[in-house]
């Protein structure tokens, strides 16, 4: 059976971070030059500050931390230092994770002086809240937070859509042309001020422990699956069958060999490939269909009119959503089917790997599963009697976990945690782990 090193996935072989105190201020200093967990007066303010280089696929260059001294009250460390790894045209930024709670009032100063009144949103916000940011303002209960940022144009994001816990504010805006090239010698400075004042806002109440009750009901046990040929499992198998790669119809064979019922997934931008990927399933059992572009990642009218009329009197369920993040789902409501199964992938790991990423990620899969809720009612319009069930967080790092609720009834509940094998060599599909929830 695969086995997983959790050690080697959450980087435990690596030195802890090193934490720092400055007179009120106290920070932690992690791999790769992260100054973390910043706090006044044990206050927590910021998340993170940290400097990233880019490559034009937005993979992360390696980053070392040279030399760090405290002398006279003052943090001075030399880096992060950055391997690009080639000559690849890189973009490099700032970014910011904010410690704020949703529904935090913000005030934002732009680069032109002028001020204006937002917030930490409380559902996530599928566009970024704050642009053309040259300063956030914001407070907690004991601390007045002012951030200043100089050198470029900011903007903040919602990175709940990706399942990390933060907002986080960053520089370039998105809206600028990516990647930038920088010639040798090139210098580019940036500064992040960060200033905090004691306030006498009142602390809340602390939360009491939470009891868990575990007694037997009659409720139908979750259904699980697998991207990947496991020894001894008979839940379903997940794969995707993108019409672009030549072997698709050998990716589909290895998985029926497997013998167990599938859960097939159709990437195509061509409406008119969709019944013939129906139809090479002919004679394996297959429980759902699901359709995407593999452009946009999502489910577009177009792609999802071709599935409904090529699984015309089959008994599969059919689902519809986002293949790539909770973002896309969050950001294309109007295009999902009232019909339809919403499905999406969750990436704890997208920004980082650390245990403690994945641990905070827990509670935020919760929150776009019940976001996903919201956006399968506002599809419905409340056309009809629909139920639902928020899927439990998945357990495994490295994992992807997508959720659905359908308004059917007459099969019980299913979500799947997919471990972190890529399915290659296997009979799986080829992409990275995820968990599922559906009607089967």
């Amino acid at each position: 059976m695969n086995s997983l090193d959790l050690g080697g996935i959450w980087r435990d072989e690596e030195p802890g971070p090193r934490r720092v105190d400055l007179g009120p201020w106290s920070l932690e200093l992690r791999r790769g030059g992260s100054l973390s967990n910043l706090t006044f007066s044990g206050v927590p303010v910021l998340r993170a500050v940290r400097g990233v280089l880019r490559d034009r696929d937005w993979r992360t260059a390696p980053a070392t931390v040279l030399d760090v001294t405290t002398r006279d009250g003052e943090l001075r460390f030399q880096g992060p230092f950055h391997d690009e790894g080639g000559e690849d045209v890189v973009d490099a930024t700032w970014e910011i994770g904010a410690r704020a709670d949703a529904g935090t009032p913000l005030r934002v100063r732009h680069p032109d002086g002028a001020w204006t009144a937002s917030e930490f949103p409380v559902a996530i916000a599928p566009h970024q809240p704050a642009r053309d940011v040259a300063e956030l303002r914001w407070s907690r209960p004991g601390v007045d937070v002012a951030v200043e940022f100089r050198g470029d144009v900011f903007e903040l994001e919602d990175q709940r859509n990706w399942s990390d816990a933060s907002f986080k504010t960053y520089s370039t805006p998105l809206s600028e042309p990516f990647p930038v090239r920088l010639e040798p010698g090139a210098v580019v400075r940036q500064q992040v001020v960060v200033r905090c004042a004691p306030n006498a806002l009142p602390a809340p109440v602390p939360a009491r422990p939470t009891r868990v009750d575990l007694v037997v009901t009659d409720e139908p046990l979750p259904q699980w699956g697998t991207t990947s040929d496991v020894e001894g499992f008979a839940g379903p198998l997940l794969v995707d069958l993108v019409t672009a790669d030549p072997e698709w119809p050998g990716v589909l064979e290895r998985a029926r060999r497997c013998g167990r019922p599938l859960d097939v997934r159709i990437v195509t931008d061509d409406p008119a490939e969709v019944g013939a990927v129906v139809n090479a399933t002919h004679g394996v059992e297959v429980l759902r269909f699901g359709v995407h572009s593999r452009t946009t990642h999502v489910s577009t009218p177009e792609l999802w009119a071709a599935l409904r009329a090529a699984c015309a009197g089959l008994t599969a369920d059919l689902v519809a959503g986002a293949r790539s993040h909770f973002t896309e789902l969050n950001r294309t409501v109007e295009v999902v089917p009232a019909d339809a199964g919403v499905v999406f992938a969750s990436t704890p790991q997208m920004h980082d790997t650390g245990r403690n990423q994945v641990l905070e990620a827990l509670t935020v899969q919760e929150l776009t599963a019940r976001q996903a809720v919201a956006i399968l009612l506002v599809a419905r319009r409340v056309s009809r009697p629909g139920w639902s069930r928020a899927p439990p967080p998945s357990p495994f790092p490295g994992s992807r976990a997508s959720a659905s609720a359908t308004s059917t009834v007459s099969r019980p509940p299913a979500c799947g945690c997919w471990p972190g094998s890529t399915g290659r060599g296997g009979c799986g599909s080829r992409r990275d782990a995820f968990c599922r929830r559906g009607s089967t």
